[in-house]
């Protein structure tokens, strides 16, 4: 009765038979050795030549000893899995010894279809000979052959390998296909190995990819990192991302490149869609491709004969959704009614997936490729949903990389036990494709200038997201909302409802002209700007957090960027330390604090005070510019000036009069002393060609501290001399910098030139950042942990104070003044991101 299951006679069959590998653990079995003992099997005869696989049978044709005693044999025509398709239900793990499938005298000719899912413990190739077909497999373990099959000339496509082993062979094998030895065609497509075991194979690198085949197909390194952060689970893809791409640009072929497909309409019905086309293009993708005159289709032959109903084992009550009936010479008398079952897109073209958590969630991470979750057949969207998407991605600059996402997105740094880089330093990400664009023009076949069938973006509708330790800066370039060009409204509704920006005019307040601003407690998780590149509510920028724009945006009228810090202890100016650099990516029309209100900076226009010393007053801290420099004693020292800034702009009328109201008029709370100048504070004044703090300018910043009285920050001076009661001693003032509406922001890395001096041949720059920076050459200079020198770092392990010259004689001491130099960061005020080189 064995006749009835695989080895019907070819002359009887309908369509090949499809075997289903499945879980058998609970029954002390393993689904892997069960595949090759009926590959076995199938080599079994009772004729001649009397060799290692005759066998004995009894009258009823069952073998009468040896392993398979019990079984009848299996008729030839599937001998070493010929005509059969086999797939992969479930990861199989095996943990003991392996021996690879196939013979010198027999190859496996059958097919086999991973479905994404992994084999994993192996430790030899999973196939000695094949000379069939293998797709959307993954294979680990300890392994120095190659993962997936030695040699032979068989095919394989979309499968990846990962082994621990450490120890290379004599003769190098290539790493997924060991040594194919087909003369014609491809016989790796798409398929991937970890770099870091590339001493085990013969490889090729070119550029930053390395590679490892010959002219029969080669298989790509991916690192580490690939495979634990998306990046390989989506380019595994390729039936998907072929059809995408054929999708937009291939519009005609021949009638045997045409095919039909269903999508989902609004309602959640399915709309066929006639009349597509593949290209064909061997090299990335086997579908479309030309053999002995019939086209090959991979997912859409899958379907065609409907046996994917069986696949659990029972037969089904209902018919499938994918099945579709048409009438053939409608209103004829041979009017006629044909059918066939379609594929959905894109569900049905996926078999990759990858939970992307990193451990910042209850659902697990999944460290390598694996199945795309399913759920009756389609795509899950449910927790399990594990589908990637993509979209362009900046990384502490304006060159555009790519991060990877599940449906309910999680952007990190790292694992949540740091042991593992997810996407690090990710400081913008771009759920719009502005500059790949979206016409038909944007798609791109393979790997094409460093990108993988491009456009980048690729997303379906995130049903959540959330910035794990990302930059709380970060910035995100939403879709549109509604329109042409990119649409996905649920991405845009996601992005909307998380990224969700203080606002600005709920801590402002200006009682007596004060121009308050109160310091924000919220949590900021970034910052989202819209599709035409305009943002429609107030951007916070969080001190210490790096901040990058890739892309120049605007403010719409009615909103502005702003910035707020907490200087730490050492950060106050006392006579001579104390100083702190700054630099902006925007123009501050206003800087104030909580509860002294609006301060300005000392300028070169500043007024001369009226008791004849000459010096400046009028203002509430201090603010330079790099002007020049000079190089002084032996061995030279560079000494750098950094003068007020230069008269320029409007005038500015500032109203605040704090001062005076706290401290010197207000009868219960008259200063003892009676300075003229102190009625200087008593009324609104005007600022002639006041220079504002400028977007992308590096200064040093002075922050008066307690020896500077009632002008102080930082919450240390009491009044003495005053009537009494005397006036309350002030908390530490929390500095705020707010640009105008509508503030233009530009491309950070286009405003990083800085200041440059040449002098004596050498050129010296004073540049911003808007970053915490990692210096590394012997050329730059950050300013020490007390404010009153620029340290210069040398990698020899010597330093010296700008200042004195001082030198240090070994590593060590370097590295304690270099720990000094750099304290705690604040990535828009910090001393070693505004640095002079």
């Amino acid at each position: 009765e064995h006749h009835y299951y695989v080895d019907i006679p070819e002359a009887h069959r309908q369509r090949d038979p499809k075997i289903y590998i499945n879980d058998y653990s609970a029954s002390g079995q393993n689904g892997l050795d069960i595949f090759k003992q009926l590959f076995d099997l199938s080599l079994l005869h009772t004729g001649e030549p009397d060799d290692a696989y005759k066998v004995i049978t009894d009258e009823n044709g069952i073998i009468t000893a040896g392993d398979f005693e019990g079984h009848h044999t299996i008729n030839s025509q599937v001998k070493g899995g010929k005509k059969l398709e086999f797939f992969l239900r479930t990861d199989i793990d095996h943990p003991e010894s392996w021996t690879p499938i196939g013979t010198d005298a027999q190859c496996f000719e059958g097919t086999l279809h991973g479905d994404g899912h992994t084999v994993s413990s192996l430790d030899h190739s999973l196939f000695y000979k094949l000379c069939g077909e293998v797709y959307n497999l993954g294979v680990t373990g300890t392994f120095n052959t190659a993962g997936v099959v030695d040699t032979g000339d068989g095919y394989v496509e979309s499968c990846w390998i990962k082994t621990t082993n450490e120890t290379p062979l004599g003769a190098k094998p290539y790493a997924v296909f060991g040594d194919p030895t087909d003369t014609k065609g491809y016989q790796v497509v798409n398929s991937y190995f970890l770099d870091d075991n590339k001493d085990l194979y013969n490889t090729t690198t070119a550029g930053d990819v390395t590679t490892s085949g010959g002219a029969r197909g080669k298989a790509t390194a991916k690192s580490d990192k690939a495979y634990y952060n998306g990046e390989l689970a989506y380019d595994l893809n390729n039936f998907y991302l072929f059809k995408r791409y054929n999708d937009q640009v291939t519009t005609s072929g021949t009638e045997k490149q045409k095919y039909s497909y269903f999508t989902v309409g609004d309602d959640d019905k399915l709309v066929l869609q006639n009349d597509h086309y593949y290209s064909d293009h061997p090299d990335l993708c086997s579908t479309g491709y030309e053999d002995n005159s019939n086209v090959i289709m991979y997912v859409e032959d899958r379907f065609a004969d409907g046996d994917f109903r069986y696949a659990a084992g029972e037969i089904p009550e209902t018919e499938d959704e994918r099945y579709y009936t048409w009438k053939v010479d409608e209103g004829t008398p041979e009017e006629k009614v044909e059918s066939s079952f379609f594929p959905i897109w894109p569900d049905d073209y996926i078999f990759f997936g990858q939970k992307l958590t990193y451990g910042w969630a209850a659902e697990a991470h999944q460290d390598v490729p694996t199945a795309v979750a399913r759920d009756e057949g389609r795509l899950s969207k449910l927790d399990d949903a594990n589908r990637v998407y993509r979209a362009p991605a900046y990384f502490r600059s304006k060159n555009m990389g790519v991060a990877h996402f599940n449906p309910a997105a999680y952007l990190a740094q790292n694992s949540v036990d740091g042991t593992k880089q997810a996407y690090p330093g990710l400081t913008a990400i771009d759920f719009n494709g502005h500059q790949e664009g979206h016409a038909t023009s944007a798609y791109k076949l393979g790997l094409n200038g460093g990108w993988f069938y491009s456009p980048l973006l690729d997303d379906d509708g995130l049903t959540s997201i959330r910035n794990c330790d990302e930059t709380q800066n970060l910035l995100v370039y939403a879709p549109a909302a509604a329109g042409d060009g990119y649409v996905n409204s649920q991405t845009h509704g996601v992005l909307t409802a998380y990224f969700v920006d203080p606002v600005y005019e709920s801590h402002y307040s200006d009682p007596s002209g004060y121009r308050l601003v109160s310091e924000n407690v919220d949590l900021i998780n970034g910052h989202l700007v819209q599709s035409d590149l305009t943002a429609t509510n107030d951007h916070l920028l969080v001190d210490k957090q790096d901040f990058n724009a890739p892309m120049a945006y605007t403010f719409d009228a009615s909103h502005l960027m702003w910035y707020q810090r907490r200087p730490g202890l050492k950060e106050y100016v006392d006579l001579n330390s104390g100083w702190q650099g700054i630099s902006l990516p925007f123009t501050a029309e206003l800087v104030t604090t909580d509860t002294k209100g609006e301060i300005t900076h000392f300028y070169s226009g500043s007024e001369t005070s009226k008791n004849g010393t000459g010096s400046k007053i009028g203002h509430e801290y201090w603010l330079r510019e790099f002007r020049a420099i000079k190089e002084e004693g032996t061995p030279l020292v560079a000494k750098a000036d950094f003068l007020y800034p230069a008269a320029a702009g409007a005038t500015k009328t500032v109203g605040n009069t704090f001062l005076w109201d706290y401290y010197y008029q207000n009868t219960y709370r008259k200063d003892a002393n009676d300075d003229t100048y102190q009625k200087y504070y008593s009324s609104s004044r005007n600022y002639t060609a006041y220079p504002l703090l400028t977007a992308g300018t590096p200064y040093i910043l002075g922050l008066p501290g307690s020896t500077y009285y009632e002008f102080d920050l930082s919450g240390k001076f009491e009044a003495q001399h005053t009537a009494l009661p005397a006036p309350a001693k002030l908390p530490k003032q929390v500095i705020t910098f707010a640009s105008n509406k509508g503030a233009a922001i530009g491309v950070s890395d286009d405003e990083m030139a800085g200041k440059k001096i040449t002098y004596g041949g050498r050129e010296y720059t004073f540049k911003p950042s808007y970053m915490n920076e990692t210096l590394k050459t012997a050329i730059n200079y950050v300013m020490n942990s007390d404010g009153n020198a620029y340290i210069k770092l040398d990698n020899s392990g010597t330093g010296k104070y700008i200042t004195t010259g001082r030198t240090y004689a070994n590593p060590g001491d370097f590295a304690t003044a270099k720990a000094a130099a750099i304290r705690p960061f604040s990535p828009i005020l910090p001393p070693s991101s505004s640095k002079l080189s």
